[in-house]
């Protein structure tokens, strides 16, 4: 059964239930870039193995124990490099890979992100548009520092030493935690063509974060704006409770709802003034809702059905978020034929 869909040529994103996937006819499974489980349920994962999917080990928060996350596009082919299991239709390119963390955090994330990097200039899709992190407790200390800043460094290492810029041409991204699992997960799309990043008015770009944050900034743009001959896509970063750089509401889930869909209106503003042509807006996106804390579920659901709709196309995850003091994050995606 399709829970959600985004429908347009080109690049398309489908949550389908479990048996749904496995249902899908040779036709349509031939096009599906990636596919990504969210589910705490060890059987839904093992149920999947067998058809390329990644698992990330989230609980639903509503209805459902698990969905799955599907991208397609054209008549795909597949390949492996550097450990990094990936699939291209010769426009997108979606990568997926299970970190292992035999020499420490920092440096495991290290070595992958380089061998992300060094894939999509062997393939051809060097314009890197969207980057999903998944880093066990990721709020806990290790090593004398917490992992998110960990993770940060290996990231911001990895782009300084393949001469990409932090500031410009940088994806849009987010950082989750995990729980019950030993490993982290990353997943990411790209493309041949071209992409557009932007920044949000009321915060301060990820690259210009002061030291307090780590010494190593972020790597992500707010939201990536992709063009193809076909379609725009919009990919809108994780966004949460942040207002210049600093967390606002701490301890309120109801008022960092709000301020996280303000600055997403406040994107989404930006991106409206500089697009030609039908504008991607609000109804064209489907969003996904990460919440710290699984009893803030129906308060959270409360406040982001009255600002975009009850019917609008929500994912509900519970995962821990990359500051102790946020306690939910909200990211988006969609677009419009050209």
């Amino acid at each position: 059964m399709t829970v959600q869909q985004i429908a347009h040529p080109g690049l398309a994103l489908s949550y389908l239930s479990p048996p749904a996937v496995v249902a899908l006819p040779a036709a349509e499974r031939s096009r599906i870039l990636g596919c990504v489980l969210y589910s705490a349920d060890p059987e839904a994962a093992r149920q999947l193995h067998a058809h390329g999917v990644t698992h990330v080990p989230l609980s639903l928060l509503g209805a459902g124990s698990a969905v799955c996350e599907v991208w397609t596009g054209g008549e795909c082919a597949s390949g492996e490099q550097g450990g990094i299991s990936f699939r291209h239709d010769g426009e997108w390119l979606f990568g997926r890979m299970v970190v292992s963390e035999q020499s420490g955090l920092a440096p495991s994330m290290r070595v992958a992100y380089d061998r992300m990097l060094d894939l999509l200039e062997a393939q051809g899709y060097r314009t890197l548009l969207r980057i999903w992190n998944f880093v066990p407790s990721i709020n806990d200390a290790g090593a004398g520092e917490e992992r998110y800043r960990q993770f940060n460094r290996a990231r911001h290492e990895s782009f300084v030493d393949a001469g990409r810029s932090l500031a410009d041409n940088v994806p849009a991204a987010c950082a989750l935690g995990l729980e019950g699992t030993a490993f982290p997960v990353v997943y990411f799309i790209a493309s041949r063509g071209t992409a557009v990043p932007f920044e949000n008015p009321r915060q301060v770009r990820a690259s210009a974060y002061p030291r307090e944050y780590g010494d190593r900034s972020p790597v992500f743009s707010r939201a990536c704006l992709a063009e193809s001959a076909r379609q725009r896509m919009l990919f809108v970063s994780g966004t949460a409770s942040i207002l210049g750089h600093a967390t606002q509401h701490p301890g309120d889930v109801v008022r960092q709802t709000r301020e996280s869909l303000v600055n997403i209106d406040a994107l989404l503003a930006t991106v409206a003034q500089s697009e030609a042509g039908r504008r991607i807006g609000a109804q064209d996106l489907a969003y996904k809702v990460y919440v710290r804390n699984a009893t803030d579920y129906p308060r959270v659901r409360e406040v982001v059905q009255a600002a975009v709709g009850a019917g609008a196309r929500m994912l509900y995850l519970q995962a821990d978020i990359c500051r102790e003091d946020l306690l939910v994050e909200i990211e988006a995606a969609g677009g419009v034929a050209c």
